[in-house]
């Protein structure tokens, strides 16, 4: 489907020529030492690593290459990632490449900037071969909802300051070098295995290891400690930061690169939430993943190794959160930046969200941060199609990459990388869930309405599948209110009135449901009710914030189902709605203009009723509405609700769980009506709900939510990009969706 694909790659002329010119002017190739061609690189292997004259062939943005690059790099060739970014894959040669990270730091105020590989062919495959676009942009099968609160908030509290600071101190000083290619920058691998497992205290669905399938990462391997999922094992959370450390200070293993806060402060908040989590022993629902990743700091090695590894065996991450410098804020104003690029919209949404929820109480504030490519090991998921996001300390640190990068030069103190290992734990407990549960589902606010002249009886029909109705609000719509659960309200006058109840659950969540209700001193109700096929209902009139409710029944057969507001002055708008009457949060078609001069279309409508609501946002009179149809033969497929539609098919395995159609991604659309009808199984209550790309994240445009299986959506939008969620609210079974869109 068309904006699900990685681009075609094919050098850009005027950028080659402009890489060109400036490698015309780059020094040659130094005179002594082995050369290596890049079949010979890729059979060496770590021998080859070890040669400080060995080639390494680096993908760097195009900014990246010009600004620190060009001196040093040789046989430059330029090509696109599938974001359209220029992109260039150089030559360099391995003893380069501390100085090269050096010159990044300094001259782009950023860590990382370049992925490396041990071939050209492995560097251009990288780059051929990224799913960028898919991973910043797509909707992944899974809910970034908040509703864990009663898992989350009790280990908040139990974040201590002083244990995140003594691993920092351990590592930057017992590991003062952790500089990938050297005997210490393994040791400090081994030590982080041992001490993660140590947290397990011997629970049998608590694992660690050395990740080694990494070709370039010379003796350092990654670690990676697993929690399997109790329910969902083949999803997984990832949580992880880099475990090496370089310097200007020395070469090899000579170099005094402590790294105190680049990054043995994100090493030591993943160590803290591992610590919390495992102590109250938490049993996720999908398996969590904690990594420290080797060699980040010449080119993002241990983490593309994962990530490709994972992606070719088909592993099925739904979110990575990366921690990479986290304890250095000195003069900020706010607690940690939002890396804005390179990482997945909806991910980046969550951890506001995330924040929102848990640290904002707590008098914290964000910012947000441009990091450029390939700054830190979330690019190396993104580029995988896996969506990955990142939160960065405050304050830029000028003592990165130098002998420096110290705790006494941080304060001290770790208490900046507190509010990094609260987000971890909030990031954890809420996409990986606990197990047992699916968290706090929301409840479903509900009621029905009788009337008898000016009175009215309501009587609640809420429901929350795991917990109770704690609460109600009922908002009467003349200024009214009551709180009880099946109130009577004696309204002044005649008229319809916009009645909304609001309900909150025992765990603090909330919903609610608004419905026009028209009460009567006798007289005809105002406006009339049904309309006639065909037959306009003309000077229709209210006032600010009321409604005039129709009703028009709908044959079998019946095509090109229209409903037409026009004339008059004022601003009437018009929501529609098949089996319900509409509200504002809850209805089948709203065209969103102003004035009176709207319309909604129904190519192939069901059989059954109809519901017109025309609510006046500023008062209106003298206004028209007729809804007509063409009377037809039935739809040659009577068993399905449209014809021609695209169908499909999937299945729900028990309350909470959702999947996305098409097929698990989104797709394009022109404008018009975006319609779709979901048929689950007898006896479950599934929701359909329509999502709609806003150019920086995914909104929510339209749902359906009747007490049934049986949804049906009619959403009249503009052109863009749309993908449908299907959730069970109880119940589990199979299920059809029938699509259809301009």
């Amino acid at each position: 489907m068309e904006g699900t694909h990685d681009m075609v790659f094919k050098p850009a002329p005027l950028l080659a020529l402009a890489v060109g010119v400036l490698l015309a002017a780059s020094p040659p190739a130094p005179a002594h030492g082995p050369r290596h061609d890049a079949e010979t690189a890729a059979a060496t292997g770590l021998a080859l690593e070890s040669d400080p004259q060995a080639p390494v062939y680096i993908v760097s943005s195009r900014d990246t290459f010009v600004g620190s690059l060009r001196l040093e790099a040789r046989n430059a060739d330029v090509m696109r990632d599938s974001l359209g970014n220029a992109l260039v894959v150089s030559e360099v040669r391995a003893h380069q490449l501390p100085g090269i990270s050096e010159r990044i730091h300094a001259g782009e105020k950023r860590c990382g900037g370049y992925f490396a590989f041990a071939t050209r062919q492995q560097a251009q495959d990288f780059v051929a071969s990224g799913q960028a676009l898919q991973a910043t942009q797509q909707a992944f099968l899974v809910d970034y909802g908040i509703d864990n609160q009663a898992t989350v908030d009790p280990w908040l509290a139990q974040v201590q300051e002083a244990r995140i600071r003594g691993t920092i101190d351990h590592l930057s000083t017992a590991y003062a070098n952790r500089y990938y290619s050297t005997g210490s920058g393994r040791s400090a691998a081994v030590w982080i295995r041992d001490t993660w497992l140590a947290l397990g205290n011997g629970r049998s669905d608590v694992s660690a290891e050395l990740f080694e399938d990494c070709g370039n990462c010379s003796t350092q391997p990654s670690v990676i400690l697993t929690i399997q999922g109790s329910e969902l094992p083949d999803e997984i959370v990832v949580v992880g930061g880099h475990l090496d450390s370089i310097s200007n200070s020395g070469s090899g293993s000579a170099m005094n690169a402590p790294g105190a806060d680049d990054d043995a402060s994100g090493i030591a908040s993943v160590t803290e939430v591992v610590r919390v989590a495992l102590a109250s022993g938490w049993k996720p629902r999908r398996t969590v993943k904690f990594m420290g990743y080797a060699a980040e700091e010449v080119g993002l090695r241990g983490s593309n190794a994962i990530a490709q590894s994972f992606k070719a065996q088909g592993k099925n991450v739904v979110g990575v959160l990366q921690m990479d410098m986290t304890n250095y804020a000195a003069g900020s104003n706010v607690a940690m930046n939002l890396v804005t690029d390179y990482s997945n919209a909806s991910l980046k949404q969550f951890l506001n969200d995330l924040f929102d929820a848990y640290l904002a109480p707590l008098g914290l504030a964000r910012g947000t941060y441009t990091c450029g490519y390939g700054c830190s090991d979330h690019a190396s998921w993104t580029s995988a199609g896996y969506p990955a996001a990142m939160m960065f300390e405050p304050t830029f640190n000028n003592r990165l990459h130098t002998s420096g990068d110290t705790l006494a030069n941080m304060g001290g103190t770790a208490s900046a990388s507190v509010n990094f290992a609260k987000l971890g734990l909030a990031f954890i407990g809420e996409l990986a869930k606990t197990s047992g549960g699916t968290g706090n589902a929301p409840p479903v606010a509900d009621f029905s309405v009788t009337t008898d002249g000016l009175t009215a009886r309501f009587t609640d029909a809420s429901r929350d599948s795991d917990g109770d109705i704690a609460s109600r609000r009922w908002d009467f719509g003349d200024g009214s209110s009551a709180s009880t659960a099946n109130p009577s309200h004696a309204y002044a006058a005649a008229g319809r009135y916009d009645v909304t109840l609001t309900v909150t659950d025992d765990r603090g969540a909330s919903d609610s449901e608004t419905r026009s209700v028209s009460v009567s001193d006798g007289g005809d109700p105002p406006g009339g009710d049904a309309l006639e096929k065909g037959v306009p209902k003309t000077g229709l009139s209210a006032t600010t914030g009321n409604s005039l409710n129709y009703t028009l029944v709908v044959p079998a057969g019946a095509s090109n189902l229209a409903f037409t507001l026009s004339g008059g002055s004022g601003d009437a708008d018009m929501y529609v709605k098949f089996g319900s009457a509409p509200t504002d949060g809850s209805y089948d078609c709203r065209p969103y203009k102003s004035g009176n001069s709207e319309s909604c279309t129904f190519a192939s409508p069901q059989a059954g009723t109809y519901h017109v609501r025309i609510k006046a946002y500023s008062s209106f009179s003298g206004v028209s509405l007729v809804g007509d149809y063409q009377s037809g033969s039935p739809n040659p497929n009577p068993g399905e609700p449209c014809s021609g539609c695209d169908k499909y098919s999937g299945s729900l395995s028990g309350t909470g769980n959702s999947a996305v159609q098409p097929n698990g991604t989104y797709y394009q659309s022109g404008a018009g009506a975006q319609k779709g009808w979901l048929r689950g199984p007898s006896g479950a209550d599934f929701d359909l709900e329509l999502y709609r790309w806003s150019g920086s994240g995914w909104s929510k445009v339209a749902s359906s939510t009747s007490p049934t299986s049986e949804e049906s959506v009619n959403y009249n939008g503009a052109a863009g990009y749309y993908y449908w969620k299907v959730l069970s609210y109880s119940g589990s079974g199979n299920y059809d969706l029938w699509i259809d869109a301009p």
